[in-house]
């Protein structure tokens, strides 16, 4: 069976008349006015694909996290030495501390690290790491703040609360100095 220029341009004006038809046809389509039914399914239509497109993106994140999270192996501290120590606390209120109350004694800022990780102590060095485990369990506390010099012996815990920290009082406890 042999093609000829004739049969491929015979197609060709056939191909061409049904693609004028179509577009004859869409366009009395678009000049159509569309009822509120015709847009309300429209509208339904493209929230539908909006959401499923969404739910695929969440689907697609919980799967695959873009934070890897990294095992770090906690640090095995070792108790250098104890004792029985008058327990406090406080927070950063000017009547508290000094002028600048988000500012500890060794130029830590509480306000913008917000985590109460910090304790005042006179009788140990800034960056000394504590623990209390009768009244925090196995909590790290750091060294970062100072003490007025009537208090030699006693630590202050810093908290963000003042109602909790006027809660928590004034209390004997064990300190387990750290290594």
């Amino acid at each position: 069976m042999k093609i000829c220029k004739k049969d491929i341009l015979k197609k060709k004006k056939k191909l061409f008349k049904k693609l004028k038809k179509y577009c004859k046809e869409y366009r009395k389509v678009l000049k159509q006015k569309l009822n509120r039914t015709m847009i309300i399914a429209l509208c339904l239509l493209v929230l539908f694909n909006f959401l499923a497109v969404y739910l695929l993106i969440l689907v697609i994140i919980h799967n695959f996290p873009i934070k890897q999270e990294i095992n770090v192996p906690q640090r095995i501290w070792q108790v250098q030495w104890t004792g029985y120590y008058t327990i406090s606390a406080y927070n950063s209120e000017v009547g508290q501390t000094d002028s600048t109350p988000c500012i500890t004694a060794n130029g830590f800022n509480l306000c913008q690290h917000g985590i109460e990780d910090s304790v005042a102590a006179n009788f140990l060095r800034f960056g000394t790491h504590i623990r209390i485990p009768e009244l925090f369990g196995s909590r790290i506390f750091v060294v970062r703040d100072r003490m007025n010099a009537r208090y030699p012996y006693r630590v202050d815990v810093w908290l963000k609360n003042k109602q909790m920290a006027k809660k928590f009082g004034v209390r004997v406890g064990k300190v387990e100095i750290l290594e």
